[in-house]
């Protein structure tokens, strides 16, 4: 569905949290509309709202899951969020960040279909 389709809808956003924000906005600029920011609340509060039915947060879909809340995907290209792990190319890793990096991407790559996972290895 696209974003522009809950353009009526109240929106319940995360409180003190700017980047989730900028996001929310920016996804629905692009949608051609101004999100009606029904409730800031903490994310225990969210979680509980939306069950209620009273607004419509953007989440990820992991997040819908694990919380057992109903999701629709967004069909708007912009409704991306990228995310990134990096380290030095030729700096040795300590054998804990070694396993925490195989933990990370081997999460990814498990779970691809959940996720739009893109390998950039420079």
């Amino acid at each position: 569905m696209s974003l522009s389709t809950v353009a009526s809808e109240p929106f319940l956003s995360l409180a003190n949290n700017e980047e989730y924000s900028r996001f929310t906005a920016m996804l629905c600029e692009k949608a051609g509309f101004v999100p009606h920011h029904a409730f800031e609340v903490d994310s225990h509060t969210l979680v509980e709202i939306i069950k209620l039915d009273q607004g419509v947060a953007l989440l990820p879909v992991s997040v819908c899951r694990n919380l057992g809340l109903h999701f629709i995907s967004i069909a708007d290209q912009a409704a991306i969020y990228p995310i990134s792990l990096s380290w030095v190319k030729h700096r040795m890793l300590s054998p804990s960040i070694q396993q925490f990096r195989a933990f990370i991407t081997s999460y990814y790559e498990s779970n691809a279909a959940q996720f739009k996972v893109r390998h950039d290895i420079r």
